[in-house]
């Protein structure tokens, strides 16, 4: 059978080889055969993440598909190292799961995964997601220009109707057609139905590019059997996740157990009992909608990424060089002798703002960086009394009208006017100023807000205590990620960023709050690193 243009439009796009690492022979045998008929010819098939690697370092590299249920820790290892590498960067990395670890499907959606696919893989699944993969990553390519996207998108959602119908598929097959009929006029409004008479054709369809959700099948048939037609089914990685359900004259223990042991997931007796059958199959549809909206709620993660590398990106460059120019010009505008002493005033204002807004931008990009995994410590040394004087002031007068007492208390017989901690001093600012503000939002009235620093020999500890009118409920959440949605007092009540930050410089972040005298506590503990030295020469 030769290559449909379609196939060969796709060989176009990709020069190089695809990678294919999968979880045995098996699934990478039928894998491949995927591959080779959409047209991808050039397959190398690996057993490790280690020949993952040499094959990468040997040379050009087209496309990667793996199974991160194999060897996931280092799989994730190679994709952030994959795309620190510029040549890599936007390397087409499609990722195959069951789904069953939440939190690795996280870390590698923040790794930059280009794809993931739920598994077991229906092939037209595999096909339209590496049509749209390299329709994504080829725009710039020189070959582009002779490639047809019209014919890609038509080849990419072609095959069979049935796959772009919301309704679920199911297989009937049965030898009699006034059981086809009566099923057909039962499910005909809930499902999408696709009618066979022999277990041939049945085999046929589940292996094909678009199989079905569900199969009822008769056992009692010419030719092959029921139990045949499910042996088969279950030996091919195309068919062997279909859910099958038996319908058949035959009621004894034997072909009971025979059925359950060829993976059938119910077994209903003629005559039907419809009212039966329509709920054991609305039951086992509940899956199958199950699998569908985690598939969805993996593209909506894969979705949100590219949106946050977007904002950073916009953040970085479309925003964060406007502005260092103009605090540029506006430095080179002080300079001027001749300025008078309003306009001097003036220019340092503005100046002012622009640098506001330049320490939002990188405060921005910095959170970014630390939710996404990317962000690397530069430790140096932060003077912790010098950051909270600056802040009691900065709340003294923002929380004047809440009358609030803030007043910062040193270690008990500390002589010295400074307390070192290694970190990120601009983060380090940032995250103590949205915890105190979250202690001040919580505060009652005329009450105090302490900033506690204790010295210990192997960490310092430094707590935020307040008067709260919290309630012990909502202690709990107070460091909870918030929505897009979320107005700005909810965020001001709220410190997910400060903790972050902190944690970011090694920090381990902590809210209690004591009924009885309704203090609220928020804490912050910096191990004391041994090799730091806070007067480098």
């Amino acid at each position: 059978m030769g290559t449909s243009d379609s196939h060969m439009d796709i060989a176009k796009i990709i020069a190089g080889p695809t990678l294919v690492l999968e979880k045995d022979n098996v699934h990478s045998d039928a894998l491949c055969q995927q591959l080779r008929a959409i047209g991808i010819s050039q397959i190398t098939v690996v057993e490790s993440v280690e020949a993952l690697e040499r094959c990468i370092s040997d040379g050009h590299v087209a496309m990667i598909i793996c199974n991160i249920d194999i060897d996931s820790a280092n799989l994730l290892t190679l994709l952030k190292n994959i795309r620190s590498t510029a040549p890599y960067h936007t390397l087409p990395f499609l990722t195959l799961t069951s789904g069953t670890d939440r939190s690795r499907i996280e870390q590698f959606v923040q790794a930059k995964v280009s794809d993931i696919i739920l598994t077991p893989l229906k092939p037209d699944i595999l096909k339209n997601r590496i049509a749209r993969l390299l329709l994504a990553t080829s725009q710039s390519q020189l070959q582009l220009s002779q490639f047809d996207f019209g014919r890609l998108h038509r080849f990419s959602s072609s095959d069979l109707i049935a796959s772009n119908q919301d309704s679920p598929t199911i297989l009937v097959v049965d030898d009699v057609p006034d059981n086809l009929m009566l099923i057909t006029s039962v499910f005909r409004k809930e499902f999408h139905l696709k009618l066979v008479k022999d277990g041939e054709k049945a085999i046929n369809i589940c292996q094909s590019d678009n199989p079905p959700d569900l199969v009822l099948l008769d056992i009692m048939m010419p030719k092959l059997n029921g139990f045949d037609v499910a042996r088969i089914l279950r030996e091919h990685p195309h068919s062997e996740h279909i859910p099958i359900v038996f319908m058949t004259a035959l009621d004894d223990i034997y072909s009971r157990k025979r059925a359950m042991k060829l993976g059938a997931v119910d077994f209903i007796t003629k005559p039907i009992d419809i009212e039966m059958l329509r709920f054991r199959i609305a039951n086992l549809m509940r899956l199958v909608h199950a699998r569908k909206d985690l598939q969805k709620e993996f593209d909506q993660m894969l979705e949100l990424n590219t949106l946050k590398e977007s904002l950073e990106f916009n953040i970085r460059y479309e925003i964060r060089e406007p502005l260092l120019n103009a605090v540029h010009l506006l430095e080179e505008l002080a300079a001027d002798p001749s300025l008078n002493m309003i306009q001097k005033t003036q220019l340092s204002i503005t100046r002012k703002s622009v640098g506001d807004a330049l320490e939002l931008t990188r405060l921005a990009t910095e959170i970014y960086q630390i939710e996404t995994g990317a962000f690397v410590l530069k430790a140096g040394k932060v003077q912790l009394f010098e950051i909270f004087n600056r802040l009691s002031v900065q709340f003294k007068n923002l929380y004047a009208e809440k009358k609030l007492d803030i007043k910062l208390t040193k270690p008990k017989n500390y002589l010295y006017d400074e307390l070192f901690i290694a970190g990120d001093e601009f983060l380090c600012y940032s995250a103590f100023q949205i915890l105190i503000r979250l202690a001040c939002e919580h505060a009652a009235p005329s009450s105090c807000v302490e900033i506690v620093c204790l010295k210990k020999p192997d960490s310092i500890i430094l707590n935020i205590d307040s008067s709260s009118m919290l309630d012990i409920s909502c202690v709990s959440s107070l460091f909870d990620q918030l929505s897009s949605s979320d107005n700005k007092e909810m965020r001001s009540r709220n410190g997910y960023h400060g903790k972050i930050m902190l944690e970011a410089n090694g920090a381990t972040v902590t809210a209690s709050l004591d009924e009885e005298s309704n203090l609220l506590n928020i804490s912050a503990i910096f191990p004391q690193k041994e090799d730091f030295n806070p007067y480098p020469e």
